[in-house]
């Protein structure tokens, strides 16, 4: 896994760092060589847990627009309930984030 430039892992909780692991696995299942951590707790997001370091996102412009869907859908399955794993039009890219439905983010 790289990081891209200008992102940052500052303060991203090891939810972030295990699913960061299932999207590396797929991937490499999936016949595609590198994941691209592409923003963590940097930036302007429309989603809240990125600046709580709950959230990253990773490239997905080296995978086939046809195959997204279902490589989405196969992590979102590992991860299970407490987790979403979408893709995400503008820019493309997928985001992920741990938000359990319980409340508990400890």
């Amino acid at each position: 896994m790289k990081i891209k430039n200008g992102a940052s892992i500052r303060g991203c909780h090891w939810q972030v760092w295990y699913m960061s692991l299932i999207v590396e696995k797929h991937y490499k299942k999936n016949g595609y060589d590198e994941v691209i951590f592409t923003s963590g707790s940097d930036g302007i997001h429309k989603h809240p847990t990125h600046g709580l370091g709950y959230a990253a996102d990773y490239r997905n412009r080296d995978i086939p627009k046809d195959k997204r869907a279902q490589l989405a859908q196969d992590i979102q399955r590992e991860l299970g309930k407490d987790y979403d794993f979408i893709e995400e039009f503008n820019p493309d890219h997928f985001h992920g984030e741990y938000d359990p439905r319980h409340g508990d983010t400890q």
